[in-house]
């Protein structure tokens, strides 16, 4: 197990640094300061190959102006919001808007944007970095001011875990996820059609034209969204229908805050398969349907599993609530476990 520094480029007057992690059994994984960003992400295949599984750029400048959220970590509210406002506690909030009239993931300089400190996590089953940022009030808009700490971990078991810890000293909605693309088929010898989803989710948040939830929680009975059974993506997206949508997770039995399996992705060409846990109640599955035209950063060449809260939801009384008050303590932790078939 090891974890080293290293410089990876300067951004609006800071260095940004890169932290590579070997969990010693074929995993590497390196993390960069600016945005939070998991930058790549190297695992086995069925013949011990490691390849890349992720999708994102190998330099500071296409990272800071061409990235879409590639591994980023986001918030202060991970996906949209209506109207690029809300009321809270009778007071309402004016965001500033990213796409028309919505804010997307926190606003226009929002966490996936700056840089953040970090320190490395060197220890004898795990590696890591811990990331942390002050969020200050009024930032994007946002009330109060948010301390937020946010480990990514790879560990012995081939794990690679992402820890959120928050505080405010103000009410404010708090939503963050981490934005990786996933491609298990090794250096994006396929798209994700080729690859096997499932999901623990028999309820879904249909969307509006502006991919915003309507507030209404639907069957995936009888729909392309029922991904409960293993299935090919190619049975479910084609060019003019992706998906961008919230699931709600099947808690199986487990409290909310209790770590839970929620579905996997499997590549039967390479072996390779990922499961994923959270203890957050939605995850927002998204096909890359806005893909560039340069390969790999192609359409529906990766697949993104966004855990967190349902989208929207400060703007949707129905749903289950993102806001965070002063006293209390925010708490995430999504895992991703790797093997092969």
């Amino acid at each position: 197990m090891r974890v080293s520094k290293s410089e990876f480029g300067v951004f609006d007057g800071k260095t940004v640094h890169k932290f590579d992690l070997d969990n010693g059994k074929g995993i590497t994984a390196s993390v960069i300061t600016y945005g939070g960003v998991l930058q790549s992400l190297k695992v086995p295949n069925r013949d011990g190959v490691s390849e890349e599984i992720t999708v994102n750029y190998d330099n500071l400048a296409d990272i800071t102006t061409k990235s879409s959220y590639f591994g980023s970590t986001c918030g202060r509210v991970a996906n949209r919001i209506s109207g690029a406002s809300f009321v809270l506690d009778g007071e309402r909030h004016q965001l500033n808007p990213t796409n028309g009239t919505l804010t997307l993931h926190g606003g226009i300089k929002n966490w996936a944007k700056v840089v953040w400190e970090a320190k490395e996590i060197q220890g004898t089953e795990e590696v890591g970095v811990e990331l942390s940022l002050v969020s200050p009030d009024k930032d994007e808009g946002f009330p109060g001011t948010v301390k937020i700490t946010v480990l990514i971990k790879l560990n012995t078991n081939n794990e690679i875990i992402f820890d959120y810890t928050a505080t405010t000293d103000k009410a404010t909605p708090l939503n963050p996820t981490n934005h990786t693309y996933w491609n298990l088929s090794g250096n994006y010898k396929s798209t994700i059609k080729t690859q096997k989803v499932q999901l623990f989710s028999d309820l879904y948040t249909p969307i509006n034209q502006d991919l915003v939830p309507t507030g209404e929680v639907l069957s995936v009975q009888g729909t392309r969204f029922d991904l409960r059974e293993p299935v090919l993506f190619g049975e479910k997206i084609n060019e003019e229908n992706g998906i961008d949508h919230n699931f709600v997770i099947a808690r199986q039995g487990k409290e909310v805050g209790e770590l839970c399996e929620f579905g996997s992705l499997y590549d039967p060409e390479s072996g390779r398969h990922m499961r994923m846990f959270t203890t957050e109640i939605g995850v927002q599955v998204y096909t890359f349907n806005f893909g560039k035209d340069t390969f790999p950063y192609t359409k529906h060449n990766a697949v993104c599993f966004e855990t967190q809260k349902f989208p929207n939801s400060i703007n949707t009384p129905s749903f289950p609530s993102c806001v965070l008050r002063p006293g209390q303590v925010y708490r995430q932790t999504t895992l991703h476990r790797f093997t092969v078939q």
